[in-house]
């Protein structure tokens, strides 16, 4: 379950970072700490053996499929509503990452 939500966690982060570099002007350095931040937490998930104490922080939580599920949709649903704001703010038509976001993100729903 740790691996998933690192894996999960890092997903959010490099889809932030996309849309951190791509919308504001001078987002490049900021968008590329956050994707930075994504691959350690993709090299840290994919490690034979984590460590110990994010093992027992981890365990702590007691986080059902469902429960994951629908706040990956939520989280995915934020970002979405953030995007659509910044996007109308530029002045962007092209609406299709909003909207590959809203369609992952209810499709994430449904499978919970």
């Amino acid at each position: 379950m740790v691996r998933v939500l690192l894996g999960m966690a890092a997903v959010a982060l490099a889809v932030t970072g996309q849309f951190w570099m791509r919308l504001t002007p001078d987002g490049l350095a900021p968008g590329l700490a956050l994707m930075a931040i994504a691959a350690a937490l993709l090299v840290l998930g994919s490690m034979g053996r984590l460590p110990a104490a994010l093992v027992r922080l981890a365990s702590r939580w007691s986080i059902t499929r469902f429960g994951l599920l629908v706040g990956v949709a939520i989280l995915l649903a934020v970002i979405a509503a953030a995007a659509a704001v910044t996007f109308e703010r530029m002045g962007l038509v092209n609406f299709t990452p909003v909207s590959l976001l809203l369609a992952v993100g209810a499709l994430t729903y449904a499978l919970a």
